[in-house]
C-alpha cells in the first residue's frame, strides 16, 4: 500500500488523506494513521467485490453506517442487488454500478 498516491479528503473541514489497498483503507488523521479492513468502509457486489468510493469513506470518518443504498441509484423493486449496468458496460465500456433486481439487470442487458 505505501506505493500508492494517497488522496485528499476533507470531512468537517478537517483534512483527510486515504489510499485504498487490496484488503485495507489506511486513513491518515490529523490525529495519527488508521489501517481499516476494505470489508468496513466498503458495500459488497453481486459479483463479490468490495466497492469503496471517497464517500464511504467520509461517512466512516462521520460514524455513519455505510449502506450501498446510500451511495447508489436503485430500480424501484425490492431485492435488487449492486450490480454494474450492463447497457453502459457493453457500449461505453464503464464500471457504473446500479442497484439492480434480476428483471431489471436482464431488461437491460437485452437493451444492448
Amino acid at each position: 500500500m505505501s506505493k500508492s498516491k494517497y488522496r485528499n479528503l476533507h470531512v468537517d473541514g478537517v483534512a483527510y488523506k486515504y489510499v485504498i489497498g487490496e484488503s485495507y483503507v489506511k486513513i491518515v488523521r490529523p490525529t495519527g494513521n488508521e489501517l481499516v479492513k476494505k470489508a468496513v468502509v466498503s458495500v459488497k457486489s453481486h459479483y463479490d467485490e468490495l466497492i469503496t468510493t471517497p464517500g464511504m469513506i467520509a461517512a466512516y470518518i462521520q460514524g455513519q453506517e455505510i449502506k450501498a443504498s446510500d451511495f447508489f441509484e436503485s430500480c424501484e423493486h425490492k431485492g435488487g442487488t449492486l450490480r454494474v449496468n450492463p447497457f453502459i458496460n457493453e457500449v461505453e465500456q464503464k464500471k457504473i454500478y446500479l442497484i439492480l433486481c434480476e428483471d431489471c439487470n436482464t431488461s437491460l442487458a437485452e437493451d444492448i
